[in-house]
């Protein structure tokens, strides 16, 4: 972690998964081994959640976006107003 954990989410596929200030999103499996998931410069990165596929949405208030990624941390999409 390179910031200030601001949010966190489980899935039974990655395991925990923590966002944190410096817009890094990163895994740590069941047996505490972690690795970076995703950190495309999100700006004031709010909350994270996933769905039943798996996939994981990432709020990002100062961009007004949420993005969305596959199971594999491939940003699929990224929706705004």
């Amino acid at each position: 972690m390179k910031g200030t954990v601001v949010s966190l989410a489980f899935t039974a596929l990655l395991g925990v998964c923590f966002l944190d200030s410096c817009a890094t999103i990163e895994t740590f499996n069941t047996n505490g081994v972690g690795s970076v998931f995703a950190n495309t410069g999100f700006f004031n990165p709010e909350g994270l959640t996933f769905d039943s596929g798996g996939n994981l949405y990432v709020a990002s208030y100062g961009n007004d976006r949420i993005y969305k990624f596959d199971a594999t941390g491939e940003l699929m999409r990224a929706m705004s107003d």
